[in-house]
C-alpha cells in the first residue's frame, strides 16, 4: 500500500480525531462517574444515619410515652418526685441533643471538605485540560513538520533520478577506457 500525502493527512486527521472523541468522552464518563459514585456514597451515608436518628428517636419516644403511662395514675400522689424525673430526663435529652448537635457539626465539616475536594478536582481537570491543549498544538506542529519532511524527501527522491547510479558510472568508465585504447591515446 502506497501512502502519499493525502492519504496520510487523512490518517492523522482520523487518528486526531478519534483521539480527542476518546479523551473527550472518556473524561465525560469519569466526571459522571465519580459524580454517581459520589453522590451515592453521600446518599448511603446520610440514609443510614437517618436510619439510626429515626430508630434513636423512635426507642426514645416510645420509652418515654411507656414511662409517662405508668406514672400518670401515680402523678397526683408523686408529683413532686415525678417533676425531679422529668427535670432529670429533660437534661438528659439536652445532653443527647448537643452530642446529636456536634454530630451535625461534624457532618457539615465533612461536607465542607467535600466541597473542598470536588474544588481542587476541578483544578485537576482544568489542568489537564490545558495540557490536552499543549499535546494537541505540539500534534499539530508534528502534522507541519511531517509535511515539510515529506517534501524534502520528494525533492530528494527527483534530485536522484536526475543522477547516474554507481554501476551505470562504471560500466561508462570502462568503456571510454576502451575508446582511448581504441584511439591510439
Amino acid at each position: 500500500m502506497e501512502i502519499n500525502e493525502k492519504k496520510l493527512k487523512e490518517i492523522l486527521k482520523e487518528q486526531r480525531k478519534e483521539y480527542q472523541e476518546y479523551f473527550g468522552v472518556e473524561l465525560d464518563k469519569r466526571m459522571v462517574k465519580q459524580g454517581n459514585e459520589f453522590k451515592k456514597h453521600v446518599d448511603v451515608r446520610f440514609e443510614k444515619q437517618k436510619k439510626e436518628f429515626q430508630k434513636y428517636t423512635d426507642n426514645i419516644v416510645a420509652k418515654q410515652r411507656e414511662e409517662f403511662q405508668n406514672h400518670t395514675g401515680a402523678l397526683a400522689e408523686e408529683f413532686q418526685s415525678q417533676t425531679q424525673a422529668v427535670a432529670e430526663q429533660y437534661s438528659g435529652i439536652n445532653r443527647k441533643l448537643d452530642s446529636h448537635a456536634e454530630m451535625i457539626a461534624g457532618l457539615a465539616e465533612d461536607v465542607t471538605v467535600i466541597k473542598e475536594d470536588i474544588i481542587v478536582m476541578k483544578e485537576d481537570i482544568t489542568a489537564i485540560k490545558t495540557e490536552l491543549n499543549t499535546h494537541s498544538e505540539k500534534i499539530s506542529s508534528l502534522t507541519e513538520n511531517v509535511g515539510t519532511i515529506k517534501e524534502d524527501v520528494k525533492f530528494i527522491k527527483g534530485a536522484l533520478d536526475k543522477k547516474v547510479d554507481h554501476k551505470d558510472f562504471i560500466v561508462l568508465e570502462r568503456r571510454f577506457s576502451l575508446f582511448e585504447a581504441n584511439s591510439g591515446r
